[in-house]
């Protein structure tokens, strides 16, 4: 029981990371972005920096705030919600991509993550970041 605390408040010291940091873990943002936001906004200082990676349609508003205000709450939570509902929330996919994911993942046994990136609609760091946190097994990028 001990163990399960300590690697949830890991998890929500992990999710406390700047914006940028855990959109590029995630694989939706590069570093040369997260770079060139972070001088804009030294200069823009009134804008924080999600408004200006959406402003600049690097991602949506619904994934940054899903990152910010959503994800470390329901990473914590009990029961676990699948991978995709997880990616339905963060806007990164929407009920026709899962359903047709759902579909070809019950004819080819590939995992629900394995079909997404197979189609294009993902990459894998996305999934990986995503399934670090449901598994627990979470482990902070050097």
């Amino acid at each position: 029981m001990e163990e399960q605390n300590v690697n949830k408040d890991f998890q929500k010291k992990e999710l406390s990371k700047p914006i940028g940091k855990l959109l590029q873990q995630a694989g939706l943002i590069t570093g040369n972005q997260v770079e060139e936001i972070l001088q804009y906004q030294r200069s823009n200082c009134h804008l924080r920096f999600g408004e200006i990676a959406v402003m600049w349609r690097i991602t949506n508003q619904e994934t940054v705030d899903f990152f910010v205000y959503l994800f470390p709450e329901l990473i914590t939570d009990n029961p676990k919600k699948t991978v995709g509902e997880y990616l339905k929330l963060a806007k990164l996919l929407n009920e026709k991509q899962i359903y047709s994911i759902l579909v070809e993942q019950s004819q080819t046994n590939l995992r629900f993550g394995e079909v997404a990136v197979q189609k294009g609609w993902l990459k894998q760091e996305t999934i990986d970041f995503v399934l670090q946190y449901i598994q627990g097994e979470f482990t902070p990028a050097v």
